[in-house]
């Protein structure tokens, strides 16, 4: 099996040696061994550079990884513990195991883990690693995960779901309906074996869809990694909630989590302003989880425009969980100001796009001098900025 034949101390010893190697300089040569070809070590190594970023623990010798879109699809380290820090219990199901980077991070809170993978290649090499890292509570099976799940006798304390957002022709699909498994048609079967349901799905989901199709969310947790939202987290628990915490999350920041209820942003209304001292700007997990206008109503905030989705205010908040800026001169003749300049384009609710302004304002947007473009009132204003916070 090819499997054991990379686990072999001589190829193990010579991923070692070249780990830190390009690319380009193997992909033409002949692989030193008669057993394994030069892409199959490629893959290895690949796998090496990949867990270096996102899940440095396994960053060493003798363990193993599957192919390039199978290590991108999983959950970096970061929001593995993030996930990790919300449940525990006795026994939590991963009816999705991928790669298994999550169950890792579970595994410090459960008793036992079961991991299920339907490819049997993927999940013996995450049964493997398992092992290598001394985590023998974590039970593997190559299965079918509803399969599994249907047959599994015992109540779990949580059960974990990925489901796939590509369908049978790899297309992105983003109704739950359509993901594999099929969460909607499995929730009956979900609530059946499991206290708690965690749901992770993409951070291109709409939250209010999901609010309007699952009734029993008790909490939705927009995950986002330096500025970036990366998924959104779901927990499901029973009997029916009738509203649930939505939590705004910016790891490895100093970005405190914003938390509210789901009918908390209803009646929010925040007064328009014209621009004032300082400028605000959400981070991107906020305006994905859309508490954006309640989270300026609580810290006095005023808006620029009712669809320019910047706040305002003579006050400096330094734990606004967001970019400020200190509001500069006005910019009134652009074309001579801003020409062969490279600035960082703030472009909010302007008539123009970006790459229009580009062309009629001959600047590059490769610069870190804020410019803001955008809608206030009834105006079109072009302002300098200076970077307060990030």
């Amino acid at each position: 099996m090819l499997l054991n034949r990379i686990k072999s101390q001589k190829i193990q010893d010579w991923i070692e040696v070249h780990k830190n190697d390009t690319f380009h300089d193997l992909a033409f040569k002949k692989s030193p061994f008669s057993e394994i070809d030069m892409p199959q070590l490629l893959q290895q190594l690949q796998g090496r550079k990949i867990a270096a970023k996102k899940f440095e623990y396994y960053n060493q010798k003798g363990f193993l990884f599957p192919p390039k879109i199978n290590l991108e699809q999983t959950s970096s380290k970061t929001t593995a513990d993030y996930k990790s820090s919300l449940v525990e219990g006795d026994i939590l199901m991963d009816i999705t195991g991928g790669f298994g980077i999550d169950d890792v991070a579970f595994a410090s809170k459960f008793r036992k883990v079961v991991h299920i993978e339907s490819n049997p290649q993927l999940q013996t090499i995450a049964e493997h690693n398992f092992k290598h890292l001394g985590l023998l509570h974590i039970s593997s099976y190559a299965q079918d995960g509803i399969e599994f799940l249907s047959q599994f006798n015992a109540t779990l304390d949580v059960l974990y779901v990925d489901p796939s957002r590509r369908d049978s022709s790899k297309n992105r699909v983003f109704l739950l309906e359509d993901m594999s498994p099929n969460v909607l048609e499995n929730m009956s079967l979900f609530q059946k074996k499991a206290k708690v349901v965690l749901l992770k799905l993409s951070p291109l989901i709409d939250l209010n869809y999901l609010l309007q199709t699952i009734p029993s969310i008790a909490e939705i947790h927009v995950i986002g990694v330096k500025n970036e939202v990366k998924e959104v987290l779901v927990k499901i628990t029973w009997p029916y909630q009738r509203s649930a915490k939505i939590y705004s999350v910016n790891l490895d920041t100093d970005h405190k989590n914003f938390v509210y209820e789901s009918n908390e942003v209803l009646s929010v209304q925040v007064k328009i302003s014209i621009l004032e001292k300082y400028l605000y700007e959400p981070n991107p997990s906020i305006q994905k989880s859309g508490a954006k206008d309640l989270l300026a109503f609580q810290m006095g905030l005023k808006k620029l425009h009712p669809n320019t989705q910047l706040y305002t205010s003579d006050i400096f908040h330094k734990d606004f969980p967001g970019r400020v800026f200190e509001v500069g001169e006005k910019i009134k003749s652009p074309k001579k100001e801003l020409k062969n300049k490279s600035i960082m384009a703030i472009h909010r609710n302007f008539p123009e796009g970006l790459t229009e302004l580009r062309k009629k304002y001959k600047f590059n947007t490769d610069g870190l001098e804020p410019i803001l473009f955008a809608r206030n009132l009834d105006h079109i204003i072009i302002y300098r900025l200076h970077l307060k916070k990030l």
